[in-house]
């Protein structure tokens, strides 16, 4: 989700192999371009490139550009960086993705700069149900500029029974709400933890 130029789209396919498929979400209709040329340019057979923001809910809504090529800071969220206006694009929740395709997934990789906690909210069938791990890129000054914050997002995580992780270690709120530059965490569910605490033992 913000799948950008591909860099992760093309690593993700080699991961899946052929039984597997990536859905690959970027707005940016220039963006997109390259992405679909770099997906093409690696034989990423089983990629599906979407055009839709994922968010909250399935339907339309302003997405805003930097204007620079191919920008990785383009978003649902406004910021004085974006240019005044902004480009109406389709939406869609990973939860009525999932649901229309009969898809069970195994992995979500989020970059929309700001509308993590939207997609975490429209993703909640899936976490769920699936299990998944999320890959998660969090920018607070973007997120300080939607109708969410960083606590938000942990307590979110937290009751989808997620752990959270920061370079290999895991974390607990008190750090996780100080953050006030983009970081990555992964977020893994609590049972498969568990069941791998089990298996050392």
């Amino acid at each position: 989700c913000g799948a950008h130029i591909g860099l992760f789209t093309v690593v993700a396919s080699r991961l899946v192999g052929a039984d597997g498929r990536v859905f690959s979400f970027e707005p940016t209709p220039a963006t997109r371009e390259v992405l679909e040329k770099v997906v093409a340019l690696n034989d990423c057979r089983n990629v599906e490139v979407r055009p839709e923001a994922v968010s909250r809910t399935t339907g339309t809504a302003v997405f805003f550009d930097t204007g620079g090529e191919c920008s990785n800071a383009n978003s649902l969220v406004k910021l004085n960086r974006h240019q005044d206006g902004g480009l109406t694009v389709p939406t869609v929740s990973i939860d009525e993705f999932a649901r229309s395709r009969k898809l069970e997934i195994n992995c979500i990789k989020i970059d929309v700069e700001g509308a993590e906690f939207d997609l975490l909210v429209g993703a909640e069938n899936t976490i769920r149900n699936n299990r998944p791990a999320v890959y998660l890129g969090l920018h607070p000054n973007a997120i300080s500029h939607s109708d969410a914050s960083l606590s938000d997002i942990w307590e979110c995580l937290r009751d989808y029974n997620l752990r959270v992780k920061y370079h290999g270690e895991f974390v607990e709120k008190d750090w996780f709400v100080r953050q006030d530059d983009l970081f990555d965490v992964e977020c893994l569910p609590e049972e498969a933890i568990n069941d791998e605490r089990r298996t050392l033992n």
